[in-house]
């Protein structure tokens, strides 16, 4: 099974990104932030994929609150 950083390399450079874009080399050869918000994803789709019951149930009153405080400005 290819780590979190390989996959998000491939679909990078699969969309015509360059390898180096995903990796800090000024800093000890660390993801760059690119490379973790495409790790991000990529992790977050095996999670919801392969271990959905680690994040619980979602919130019966999701709706509820986007009526009280509607959308403001953060992730959605």
């Amino acid at each position: 099974r290819a780590s979190y950083i390989e996959v998000s390399i491939q679909r990078w450079v699969a969309a015509g990104g360059e390898m180096s874009d995903c990796i800090e080399a000024v800093d000890g050869f660390h993801p760059s932030t690119t490379g973790l918000s495409l790790m991000a994803e990529v992790m977050w789709e095996d999670i919801m994929r392969n271990f959905p019951h680690v994040l619980g149930p979602v919130n019966p009153n999701n709706a509820r609150i986007s009526e009280l405080f509607g959308r403001q400005g953060g992730h959605d």
